[in-house]
């Protein structure tokens, strides 16, 4: 009987780790292939040349709203600190633009989400990522959720964001302002600047960028054409000569 038992547990186990895995995987194949992170020129270049991430307090952020949910998370996980870093899985907007990266400095990082979630995997075990899920003040008395994954939840007016972010529990230190996290360059795939920028900047801003030392993982330099492409112009052009 007590061998049987201890069968039964280990089966229990077993099981449960297979259950485990199994979710783990499903969750993994809802990545998305690709995350974008828009900002400004100085951000991009303190992460080519620390080969760091630099994730913030979420207490300094302007919405209040975000700031209470996430102490909430704070309490649950028990961690003497957070940090965030936030991305898109949306590859171009004029929100992000101007929201994000709105002077001549704006740029758009494209990283691997694979391999970003790995490298930072290497450095620490105490991270939450995943997408944001958004939900209306007035759903809020039927939507229930663990608070562990309070992390990802948003409201509604945010849903244009098309947030991805990766959480940091830290449980030996106290809060501050910031916390960097050493990366693989690997994981970045296309750096573009900005189009507000004459196209002679650019130039002078990718030689910049192609000349910071110990570069081992070459990824693309390129310049937006959000605010002038000329195939756009191009086609109307053409279809007012035929008329």
């Amino acid at each position: 009987m007590i061998c049987l038992v201890k069968i039964l547990r280990k089966f229990s186990q077993v099981l449960q780790l297979i259950i485990f895995e199994k979710k783990q995987m499903n969750y993994q194949a809802k990545l998305p292939k690709y995350l974008y992170r828009y900002t400004t020129l100085p951000f991009l270049l303190d992460l080519l040349l620390t080969k760091e991430l630099v994730l913030l307090n979420p207490e300094n952020w302007e919405d209040r709203n975000e700031r209470a949910t996430l102490r909430s998370y704070k309490e649950e996980v028990q961690a003497s600190a957070i940090y965030v870093l936030c991305f898109t899985t949306t590859r171009e907007t004029i929100h992000h633009w101007n929201s994000f990266a709105a002077t001549t400095c704006g740029c758009r990082i494209e990283f691997n989400c694979q391999k970003l979630i790995e490298s930072v995997k290497q450095v620490t075990a105490n991270i939450d990522y995943g997408v944001m899920e958004y939900k209306s003040v007035q759903a809020l008395d039927h939507f229930k959720t663990s608070k562990a994954k309070l992390c990802f939840t948003k409201r509604k007016a945010f849903d244009v964001e098309k947030e991805f972010r990766i959480v940091l529990n830290d449980n030996k230190s106290a809060q501050v302002n910031s916390k960097r996290i050493p990366i693989d360059l690997s994981c970045l795939k296309i750096v573009t600047i900005t189009d507000r920028l004459p196209k002679e900047t650019f130039q002078s801003i990718k030689t910049v960028i192609k000349s910071i030392p110990n570069q081992e993982h070459k990824f693309r330099i390129s310049q937006a054409d959000f605010f002038e492409n000329s195939k756009w112009k191009h086609h109307f052009k053409m279809e007012c000569a035929v008329k």
